[in-house]
């Protein structure tokens, strides 16, 4: 079987799936041109259709086709071997489609993968597009120094990555086992999930409110074992000869989405910024009583620490990751203009319900309304508002806070007018 020429034979497949569920319910089926090569000659109905999908799957294609061959055979009721053999053979063919076929192909894809094989499946498109995304970003490095404008550019491959990722929520939305596989996969990818195709994937699927929780768990987490494994490497430099530990850069990874939020991705942004919030929250989480069971794996814990000498404490990779967390939300102000009102809402819920991530929050503030003075003046209503509760905060809580909004002083009257009634009303207060 050749499907490499172009024209009647993509066409004339489309009545495959037709034709094989009238011949699955055949209890024999003849084939002649198997008694001269001494092969089976007879065939019940399931057999059969398995017989077809090997040839299919065994023939040379032109990549033309692949959407086309995608649409006909997820049609077809095949085999689990069957199955798994076209998947592998779809997504190695994928990489000779026409880049603007992509979308739809992977739709297809998808749909294909309620035959079963979904991490295959999630695999080799994760595996693909980050490919692409690093040839893409290389060639477009060369051609900038050569002076040269590339053939495909960054931005017009985040718009392709869009479209692929509204494929895939709308894919997982009818079909939730692919959603909970595309997470799971996430937890065992460890430091590889952390590329921006990946990342901003995952984000994606946080906005399904099935998910939500799941996502941003599987995220924490992960980044979490990250940093550990990254000390460690940096630490004790003998265990990398033994198990090789990838390290990444997850702030420039982190920011490559934030930059591409404004490329397409914009999507993502409401869950990049929850994210940033649980990161900064990750240092004042409260520390319950541990059980003898706990004790006695922190002793064990304390006692390698101390023979190995090496290993960093838990405390390193939280406050670690409170420092991205903080990164990410002030690089997605500075970037994106949708997030900020979500942002700075964030913060001030923080100071006002006098949460014990307060102090870092409003270090935050500070930052942002010394590095974007006038994109805040838009939101001063909601600072004056925060203001009004002054004389009820703790004493370190409402230092930092004047403190932070002290530059909008001199940049609104009225700003300065309100500020220097509350602090009238807080002389009286007790």
């Amino acid at each position: 079987m050749n499907l490499k020429n172009k024209g009647k034979n993509v066409h004339t497949l489309q009545v495959l799936p037709r034709c094989l569920s009238l011949l699955q319910g055949a209890t024999q089926i003849e084939n002649p041109d198997m008694k001269s090569l001494g092969g089976q000659e007879l065939f019940t109905g399931p057999e059969f259709v398995d017989f077809v999908c090997n040839k299919i799957t065994t023939a040379k294609w032109n990549p033309d086709h692949l959407l086309e061959m995608a649409t006909v055979l997820r049609d077809v009721t095949m085999g689990d071997t069957q199955s798994r053999g076209l998947l592998r053979k779809m997504l190695r063919q994928i990489g000779n489609a026409d880049m603007e076929q992509l979308p739809a192909i992977v739709h297809q894809l998808l749909l294909f993968a309620k035959k079963g094989h979904a991490q295959l499946l999630l695999r080799g498109i994760l595996s693909y597009f980050n490919r692409l995304d690093e040839k893409i970003r290389a060639e477009a490095a060369r051609e900038h120094e050569a002076e040269i404008q590339p053939a495909f550019s960054l931005r017009a491959l985040r718009q392709l990555q869009e479209s692929v990722i509204f494929h895939f929520n709308f894919a997982i939305k009818q079909d939730h086992d692919l959603g909970a596989a595309f997470i799971k996969l996430f937890r065992a990818l460890g430091a590889a999930a952390f590329r921006p195709f990946t990342l901003s994937l995952v984000l994606s699927v946080a906005r399904t409110h099935r998910f939500e929780d799941k996502v941003m768990d599987a995220l924490r987490t992960s980044l979490l074992a990250v940093l550990k494994d990254s000390a460690i490497s940096e630490r004790a430099e003998w265990l990398t000869s033994v198990h090789r530990l990838r390290v990444v850069d997850l702030e420039t990874v982190f920011n490559e989405v934030i930059d591409s939020s404004t490329a397409g991705w914009e999507h993502i942004t409401q869950s990049l910024v929850q994210f940033g919030v649980i990161l900064m929250d990750l240092g004042s989480r409260a520390i319950g009583k541990p059980s003898l069971f706990i004790l006695s794996w922190l002793l064990l814990v304390l006692t390698l620490a101390f023979f190995f000498f090496a290993a960093p404490p838990v405390d390193a990779a939280m406050e670690q990751a409170t420092r991205i967390g903080e990164r990410l939300l002030l690089r997605s102000f500075v970037v994106q203009e949708v997030g900020r009102r979500g942002i700075l809402e964030e913060i001030f819920t923080r100071v006002v319900t006098r949460s014990p991530s307060a102090l870092r929050f409003i270090a935050l503030l500070g930052v942002i309304i010394r590095d974007c003075q006038h994109s805040v003046l838009s939101f001063l209503p909601k600072v004056k508002e925060t203001l009004d509760y002054l004389a009820l905060f703790p004493y370190a809580t409402a230092e930092a806070l004047l403190d932070a909004v002290r530059p909008l002083i001199t940049l609104d009257s009225s700003f300065y007018e309100h500020l220097a009634l509350v602090l009238r009303k807080a002389m009286f207060s007790k």
